[in-house]
């Protein structure tokens, strides 16, 4: 059964190469594959927002830009660019910021269930941390852990706190659908808080510090200092919804996007091992599954706006199902109901030359 199923993906895959090959010189059948394309990620952003972001974080519409200081308008660069693994590149993102995992600092901090206060170097995998949908859940995995690595952070003042994170970090703003990236917030705008609160920015800096830190859970966000953030990053320089390399914007969020291509690693280690999650990280504290995650999207922001096109269907047809049973039965139930639905459907597999046979 295995072996068969392996035959059927490698056999798509070369579809798909064939497929690229034969529409690369033909303008009609790219823009009907985009067309394709568009639609599948128009049906795939509508279910993330019906079921993936935290209640009080959906909105019927969605007003624009981040809001800033009155009289300033916010204006998003007119070209945009995917991440490049280019050395030459001075302006290219690290290797550790590709694929929704920028961090927090070591000394930012989060409500740990019945350990209060904890900064991040002391947060656990196992922790129960108060999301952005204000209730209490585990950290089932750390996207980035790294003690010793160096970076730069965004100091995000605000009235009661200071929030510090990565610029390609995603935060939630008062009125706004979706996370924005760390480095589009100004003095003025609106950062969401505990229960819908918001709190006022008064001042961005920026400091070094060594420790980078991103705790994973189910819903993908975590109140840190106070403050309403996602567990991921943009893929992309000042874009809040992903774009492809010809320029098409797509009606999918960053943090959705993100969220979904990390539903094999929640069911994992929530579903199957926690130990993969505590043990399974490299030398630049990736785990595992992320590293190869940052391999791929390295070699698809190489590659052509079809070819991008090709893989990002392949893709939602591969984590949108994943993400709708996770909806249904949880993180936790996921990998059993599979179990048996493989089983099922083996069963009737073979039942059915039986049943031919008694006839």
């Amino acid at each position: 059964m295995y072996s068969e199923y392996c035959i059927e993906f490698f056999s798509l895959t070369s579809a798909i190469i064939q497929l690229s090959d034969s529409v690369a010189s033909n303008p009609t059948h790219q823009s009907e594959t985009m067309k394709i394309v568009l639609a599948l990620v128009s049906l795939a952003g509508l279910a993330m927002t019906a079921s993936a972001a935290p209640p009080q974080l959906r909105r019927a519409s969605r007003k624009g830009g981040v809001k800033g200081v009155p009289g300033k308008a916010k204006q998003e660069p007119d070209t945009h660019r995917f991440l490049k693994d280019d050395k030459d590149d001075e302006d290219a993102i690290a290797i550790e910021d590709i694929l929704g995992f920028g961090c927090f600092s070591e000394v930012a901090t989060t409500q740990v269930q019945n350990r209060g206060q904890v900064a991040m170097k002391d947060l656990r995998v196992g922790d129960h941390v108060l999301t952005a949908s204000n209730d209490y859940q585990l950290v089932y995995a750390f996207g980035h852990k790294n003690p010793t690595k160096l970076a730069e952070f965004r100091q995000v003042h605000t009235q009661e706190t200071v929030l510090e994170l990565t610029a390609e970090h995603l935060v939630f703003v008062q009125d706004q659908a979706h996370p924005v990236r760390a480095d589009s917030l100004e003095v003025g705008d609106s950062l969401l808080a505990k229960e819908g609160t918001a709190q006022i920015i008064t001042k961005i800096s920026t400091i070094q510090r060594q420790g980078l830190y991103t705790p994973l859970t189910p819903e993908g966000t975590a109140l840190v200092n106070g403050i309403a953030a996602s567990s991921y990053i943009s893929l992309q320089d000042h874009q809040t919804f992903l774009e492809m390399k010809n320029g098409l914007r797509l009606p999918l969020s960053q943090h959705d996007f993100s969220h979904m291509g990390m539903t094999p690693l929640r069911q994992l280690c929530m579903g199957v091992s926690s130990s993969y999650c505590n043990d399974h990280y490299n030398e630049e504290g990736f785990p595992s599954y992320v590293a190869w995650a940052i391999d791929t999207s390295l070699w698809v922001t190489e590659q052509s706006a079809l070819v991008q096109a090709l893989v990002l269907t392949t893709y939602l047809l591969v984590f949108a199902p994943l993400l709708a049973a996770e909806t249904l039965f949880g993180p936790s139930l996921t990998p059993l109901a599979i179990f048996g639905l493989a089983c099922l459907l083996c069963w009737r597999k073979n039942l059915a030359p039986q049943k031919q046979k008694a006839l």
